[in-house]
Parts: C-alpha cells; structure tokens; sequence
C-alpha cells in the first residue's frame, strides 16, 4: 500500500502503511516551508539520504546536521525545525504512541 501525495513542505510524501511514510525534501522547496512547528504524535525519524547543509534543530537547542542512517525521536506537541541543505534529503517516519516508546525503552 504506497501511496503519492502533494504538500507544499516536500517535495515526495509517500504513505507506506497508516504509521510510516517516507518524505523528500530538496532545495527547490520556498524557505517559508521550513518554519517552526509540533506534530500531534510522537515520531521516530531515520535519515536514508542527505546531501550537505541539511541542519535539524529542537526547541531551546543548537541545530545539528544530519547524517545518512542517524536516528533520532520527536516527542508529541515539541516544537522543532528543518533547516534546508543543499539538493535532496530523504527520511522514513514512524508515528507511535507514548505507550510504543516506553516499551521500546524498557527493552534496552
């Protein structure tokens, strides 16, 4: 079940099932796209391409740029931001619940 879809923020949204997606970025986005903002549900970002330039950045912290297979969570409602690079960055999302990350924790 792959499914294309249109946002002004990304270049290619692609629906792999209900919880995960694959977005692609590239420098052709307009800046205003790249602005502060939360999501409604706690995500687990991996980066499967990046070119240089391509900065990530929590709220109240230094942005740090982003590397080919880094891994990283965005927690539910925390602001956050993309800052854009150069040509194309590719990344896979999986949105879990709060309940999901305390198992997963548990785990290690």
């Amino acid at each position: 079940m792959f499914t294309s879809f249109d946002f002004d923020f990304v270049d290619q949204h692609i629906q792999i099932d209900d919880n995960t997606f694959i977005r692609v970025f590239t420098d052709e986005i307009d800046d205003q796209h790249f602005d502060w903002h939360r999501d409604k549900k706690d995500r687990y970002v991996k980066i499967l391409y990046v070119n240089s330039g391509w900065l990530f950045q929590f709220d109240n912290q230094l942005p740090f740029e982003l590397q080919a297979y880094q891994e990283f969570l965005i927690r539910k409602e925390e602001y956050h931001k993309l800052h854009k690079g150069k040509e194309k960055l590719i990344l896979i999302v999986k949105e879990v619940s709060s309940v999901d990350i305390k198992q997963d924790h548990e785990k290690t």
